[in-house]
């Protein structure tokens, strides 16, 4: 089965993009998204299946292998930084 990553992907619309490892861009309806998955954020790998629509190439049971990581999620402090950021707020 073929690989790419989202190039975007819009939940108001229902459908985006994959940009294949072979170069060609995919149609990626929100209905072939796994169970459980209304979405997905760019940069998102996935594997699937591919058949021809009317308008070019359409991904078909849709697997993710890897998921960006949340901007959220890099911008958290770590913890043992946290608590010396507050026993230094405590002393002052």
């Amino acid at each position: 089965m073929p690989t790419g990553r989202v190039k975007w992907f819009s939940l108001e619309k229902g459908f985006g993009f994959i940009a294949s490892e072979e170069g060609e861009d995919v149609y990626l309806a929100a209905s072939s998204l796994p169970a459980g998955v209304s979405t997905v954020k760019p940069g998102t790998k996935l594997e699937f299946g591919v058949a021809d629509g009317r308008r070019g190439p359409q991904a078909l049971s849709v697997v993710i292998i890897d998921a960006p990581p949340s901007l959220a999620e890099n911008s958290r402090v770590n913890s043992d930084d946290l608590a010396a950021m507050i026993e230094d707020t405590i002393k002052i």
